[in-house]
């Protein structure tokens, strides 16, 4: 193992069967509760049973963290709180949830529910997508690097730190809107896109602070799709020079806007400055194994070839009409890196939150304080660590409101931030095609959260009313002074459903009535079109038998679809016309119809002088926050005027 140095040649990614270090954190178990002791790596953990009497290695607290020898504590996961995640599962239609529970000296794993229908139960060693709570990592490879001083940047005389440009890192790949064209509600200007270029650094990407929007209907698994090629896999250095193609949506700095594809830029960035090696291999080497996580992956191939055994939970949404649960393809991982293609348990988790607790982030040892051994010799340095964790930017308005927390909520690097009835909190949520993760720790009073699930966005909602009970049980909140996050939920959701119903009136409110109709044929306007962010959107009359129906609530008469199979997040597209040449589009995934991916925007063809319908635009909005993504302009490339 080698810790931050530059790499004189990149290493082979892993395929098949990986070996990895051995982990100590094996008893657990699906239906009983264990405790375990996180060890140092190498140390025998102490496991006690839900009622805290020592079954296997007993070992003195005080070897292990230097506190004072204790009381074990008992177990969180009582008949009660197992009544609640049971009722919590089928109000959300969840079919499993993994949980972690790091408190002082222990820890607490249990599974709950199915992992592979019909007979795989969840465990704590259960392999989940943990989505999003990967971007943790990538800001603590940054970190060591930083600390290493092994990194120079530019000509060579600048080391890297949280403030470099990501243009002196990635001088030939991150240019940002320089190809855009222009179009309406493009709120930024040229000087704002050549300013994003020369002076967003890593500290920005990190804090979402770039002035770029999601554009997650961007992301693809091939590239150089246009005009014939079949493209190539894509790679993140594609994602990285696709930014040139795309809009600001705001000046940067000035407001803080979620983006994955700019955590798809920093495992670009950690890579050339590695010498080309693998992001998963790095994280491997200066993170997982010394942890002693060895059943986390940044490779869906390499987690279904677990050593260990591993269950690969399988996802799954509700299909309210036949009353079951659907399977959800697994999603590939070679695009997704950096901004949430880890798969690992909620037992190597809690090593990882095990770090953050006790290591050097919140030690009292000094601000040069090397990690203690319970980050595995791990070379974190205060300071570093610091950066991390500091706030940088207050989040958007429809998360930021302060109940039940103190304050409003601050985005750090990788980690959300704030107060919850006194009590200090960094967290992160992660959401992927068809599970959702949950990492929470509370620094202060050595206490964190891990909890994984096999549905998207629901498992997050059962996730979070569980992770705030066990908080809330853990501080001695009384029950009249909790916050009802299942209400909360609840709102959310009817809010979003009334946001999709409502687009219409909502995107076109002085649409003509009766409305014009289309200038040319149907048929005329169906072919492939492209745009070098977004690659193809193929046209298609639609189909009458094509079965499932995205806006079928209003049940609007489709003229066109669109399939997008290609894409990370694969999608459906629908096209509802409005009048004259201006349509109303719908989107939802491909394989997954619970409808929590439904979003929509506004979509208009331009027709040539020549009667050929040769631009298509589409301004695509979200469903979430009810704001636009950006206005994106796909010309014609099969026979028509480009």
């Amino acid at each position: 193992m080698g810790w931050p140095t530059r790499a004189t040649k990149p290493r082979r990614r892993h395929t098949g069967t990986v070996s990895w270090v051995k982990t100590t954190l094996l008893f657990v178990c699906a239906t009983t509760a264990t405790a375990y002791q996180v060890p140092s790596p190498g140390q025998q953990p102490l496991v006690v049973d839900s009622n805290g009497a020592a079954f296997h290695g007993e070992t003195n607290l005080a070897s292990i963290s230097g506190a004072p020898k204790a009381a074990i504590a008992s177990s969180p996961f009582d008949d009660a709180f197992r009544a609640l995640v049971a009722d919590n599962l089928a109000t959300w239609h969840v079919p499993g949830v993994a949980i972690a529970v790091v408190d002082g000296d222990l820890a607490w794993s249990e599974g709950f529910g199915t992992a592979v229908y019909p007979d795989k139960a969840v465990t704590p060693d259960t392999l989940f997508y943990t989505a999003s709570t990967t971007k943790a990592f990538v800001a603590a490879a940054l970190a060591l690097m930083v600390d290493s001083g092994n990194y120079s940047v530019g000509s060579g005389q600048q080391k890297l730190d949280w403030t470099t440009p990501l243009s002196t890192i990635l001088p030939d790949d991150f240019v940002v809107g320089s190809e855009y064209a222009g179009r309406s509600r493009d709120t930024t200007t040229d000087r704002d896109h050549a300013w994003a270029t020369a002076r967003l650094t890593v500290e920005d990407a990190l804090a979402h602070r770039t002035g770029l929007a999601g554009h997650d209907p961007s992301r693809s698994r091939r590239y150089g799709l246009a005009p014939d090629s079949a493209g190539r896999n894509a790679t993140v250095r594609d994602v990285t020079r696709s930014l040139r193609y795309l809009p600001l949506h705001t000046s940067p700095r000035t407001e803080w806007r979620y983006c994955n594809l700019m955590y798809l830029v920093l495992s670009h960035a950690v890579e050339t400055l590695a010498g080309g090696q693998w992001l998963g291999d790095i994280l491997h080497d200066w993170l997982w194994q010394p942890l002693g996580m060895s059943s986390t992956f940044l490779s869906l191939d390499d987690a279904r070839a677990a050593p260990r055994g591993n269950v690969l939970a399988q996802g799954y949404y509700y299909d309210t009409d036949q009353d079951e649960y659907v399977g959800v393809p697994h999603m590939p991982l070679e695009e997704v890196s950096g901004a949430g293609g880890i798969i690992s348990s909620v037992n190597d988790y809690a090593r990882w939150l095990r770090c953050w607790i006790d290591g050097p982030a919140f030690s009292s040892k000094g601000s040069n304080s090397s990690t203690a051994d319970v980050c595995g010799g791990i070379p974190f340095q205060r300071p570093s660590l610091d950066a991390v964790l500091a706030p940088k930017m207050f989040l958007g308005k429809s998360t930021a409101s302060p109940a039940p927390f103190d304050a409003p909520l601050a985005y750090a690097s990788a980690w959300t931030t704030g107060s919850y009835k006194g009590h200090r909190f960094w967290g992160h949520s992660g959401g992927s095609n068809a599970f959702g993760a949950e990492v929470y720790f509370f620094p202060d009073d050595r206490f964190g959260v891990v909890l994984f699930g096999n549905t998207a966005t629901t498992s997050n909602m059962a996730e979070l009313i569980l992770l705030w009970h066990l908080a809330s049980e853990r501080f001695g909140i009384p029950a009249d002074e909790r916050y009802d996050w299942d209400a909360r939920f609840r709102r959310s959701v009817k809010a979003r459903a009334a946001r999709i119903d409502g687009a219409l009136d909502r995107l076109y409110p002085g649409r003509a009535e009766p409305p014009l109709q289309p200038s040319l044929p149907l048929v005329d306007y169906t072919g492939t079109y492209h745009h070098p962010a977004y690659q193809n959107m193929t046209i298609e009359l639609a189909r009458k038998d094509s079965g499932h129906k995205i806006n079928s609530r209003n049940n609007y008469e489709v003229a066109f679809t669109a399939e997008r199979h290609d894409y990370t997040w694969p999608k459906l597209c629908e096209f509802v016309h409005v009048s004259g040449e201006y349509w109303l589009l719908y989107t939802d995934m491909l394989y997954e119809h619970s409808g929590n991916f439904k979003s929509y925007g506004r979509a208009w063809f331009e027709v040539g002088a020549g009667g050929r319908a040769h631009t298509l635009v589409v301004e695509f909005w979200n469903a979430d926050d009810d704001t636009v993504e950006g206005v994106i302009p796909f010309s014609r490339v099969d026979n028509g005027e480009t």
